[in-house]
């Protein structure tokens, strides 16, 4: 499309099955007009999503509580052995595995 048929254009933003998406990148087209409302629309929308960054207080009270996920995991309570039977090897696994399971959580 020549530039001077885009430039008589509408602008209009995509709109979603909802209404309009929250910000489009690609809005406005290349040498469209611009109208006030869906640029504003485009302007909160950013506005929102830098807003809903969390603040590094935020950050540094989730990082300071994530050790608690281990507090459950007891420790092995046993002292190191010269030869290791099999149950003191499952003991190890299953401490092991209690470990990787509160990680998870």
């Amino acid at each position: 499309m020549p530039p001077s048929e885009a430039l008589n254009q509408e602008p209009t933003p995509p709109r979603g099955p909802r209404g309009p998406l929250l910000f489009d990148p690609t809005y406005p087209p290349t040498n469209a007009l611009i109208e006030s409302a869906p640029l504003r629309g485009q302007f909160n929308s950013l506005k929102a999503l830098i807003e809903a960054v969390p603040t590094q207080a935020e950050l540094a009270n989730v990082l300071a509580s994530t050790s608690n996920n281990t507090n459950t995991v007891s420790t092995l309570g046993q002292a190191a052995a010269n030869l290791y039977s099999q149950s003191h090897m499952q003991d190890v696994i299953n401490k092991l595995d209690e470990l990787i399971n509160a990680l998870r959580r």
